[in-house]
């Protein structure tokens, strides 16, 4: 909360080239082991996490909430998955709210500034085109590290159906797990999903159901010698 500047004005490809920064200076210390570096992200951060496989000597990669396919196609997903999970008058409304979706990215692709107004409300309009016209796959098809992918079941903003096109795509194969009532947030939530339930469930830990499956994942990983107990490693989060 401390960094000066204006978040809208960071776009996705400076915040991907931060993360890599974040590595190359964790792998130059010398009290790290470069050979047994991690990188875990989530949601935005697990993209870039797929890059940092594809792009780093990092030997494990864990992707929470990460989608395997174009950026835009994302967005949409997730806008029709937020109105699924509404009342029933607001789902009875989802053509037409497509549809101003639609329009809205219009406006967006249509932009050239940093940060634009779109509908009357400012937005990172940079972060926001180079994010639809990303393409996870293609970092994915790429990796060379070991790859965890967990997402929740009952993820809104990102397709747990595309947990097998990461297992799919990642040269090596990935361990995939699909998370029962585990949301966006990394908390699970017994209830029906839904966006309002995420300021509620912030208030929660994240599920340590979940935090025990990727440190003991990271630990076997990262170890120098798999035959001996796990060693210490070293993790980059994005």
């Amino acid at each position: 909360g401390a960094t000066p500047g204006d978040w809208r004005t960071a776009g996705f490809t400076g915040n991907r080239q931060d993360a890599a920064a974040a590595v190359r200076a964790l792998a130059d210390r010398p009290d790290v082991r470069a050979e047994a570096t991690g990188v875990i992200g989530h949601s935005e951060g697990a993209l870039h996490a797929m890059a940092l496989g594809a792009r780093t000597d990092v030997r494990a990669v864990v992707l929470l909430a990460g989608f395997a396919n174009l950026g835009e196609e994302a967005f949409r997903w997730q806008g029709r998955s937020v109105v699924a999970g509404m009342p029933a008058p607001v789902r009875a409304l989802r053509r037409p709210l497509a549809a101003v979706g639609s329009r809205l990215l219009g406006r967006v692709k249509r932009t050239r500034t940093d940060v634009a107004r779109v509908a009357g409300n400012k937005v990172n309009a940079r972060w926001l085109r180079e994010m639809l016209v990303h393409d996870t796959r293609d970092d994915l098809a790429a990796v060379g590290a070991a790859v965890l992918a967990v997402t929740g079941d009952k993820d809104l903003q990102v397709d747990p159906g595309d947990l097998a096109e990461i297992a799919r795509l990642v040269p090596g194969g990935a361990q995939i797990h699909r998370s029962p009532d585990l949301t966006h947030v990394l908390r699970r939530d017994p209830g029906r999903p839904s966006l309002n339930s995420c300021r509620r469930l912030l208030r929660e830990p994240v599920d340590a159901g979940l935090l025990d499956l990727v440190a003991g994942w990271l630990a076997r990983h990262l170890a120098t010698d798999t035959r001996e107990q796990p060693a210490e490693g070293h993790l980059a989060s994005s």
